[in-house]
């Protein structure tokens, strides 16, 4: 979609991981709701910044990005035979790393902590964290477990949005989430249910 990837060597984590959650086709959004909270309590707990979720698959610090997620998946209606969950965190990324737009947008361990993180040491954190998460998809009631952790921590929730969707752009207020990791959006009086899209929350000018 014409997005600029920046990140100098040496520098953050990008890593993938393959999963076999037994889950169906429709869930698969849920991997990236686990994926999110374990960063996010990571970088509270042991660093604390201040991190929130941004519907779908964002972690934020304020307005600027820490942390992306992407999830694919292959198989059935009823089934997933496989997921990869790749997430990307700007760990020891600088200020002077970035272009004047990047800074604008983004940001990073360093920047929110003011210290140098161990790369090795984050990323085994948070392998942990989300194989504990992941693994509740896989209980009874551990579906609606990891669905109230994320209610809890969107940021999205409550916020006036704009919605972009297959190249039409719906304003509302974000109301919540459902079961399989939608957003329910309140545009014109009336619910509206977005299973993927870009959202940008939009800030009210007195």
């Amino acid at each position: 979609r014409g997005r600029e990837w920046h990140s100098p060597p040496g520098k953050n984590i990008y890593f993938s991981v393959l999963l076999r959650p037994k889950i169906a086709s429709g869930d698969v959004q849920l991997l990236n709701f686990a994926a999110g909270a374990a960063v996010l309590g990571v970088l509270r707990e042991l660093y604390s910044v201040p991190a929130e979720l941004k519907w779908p698959n964002d972690v934020m610090v304020g307005s600027k990005k820490i942390c992306g997620i992407l999830t694919e998946a292959a198989g059935e209606p009823d089934r997933i035979y496989h997921a990869i969950t790749g997430m990307g965190i700007n760990v020891n990324l600088s200020r002077e790393d970035m272009t004047p737009e990047i800074a604008g947008k983004a940001t990073s361990i360093l920047i929110e902590s003011g210290k140098k993180t161990p790369r090795p040491f984050l990323l085994a954190q948070i392998f942990s964290s989300f194989t504990g998460l992941s693994v509740l998809l896989n209980e009874e009631k551990g579906k609606s477990k990891l669905l109230e952790i994320y209610r809890k921590n969107c940021s999205t929730l409550g916020k006036d949005v704009r919605v972009t969707e297959d190249g039409s752009e719906f304003i509302g207020k974000a109301m919540d989430i459902t079961d399989q990791g939608a957003i329910i959006v309140k545009v014109r009086n009336k619910d509206k249910i977005f299973a993927a899209a870009d959202v940008h929350h939009l800030r009210l000018i007195d």
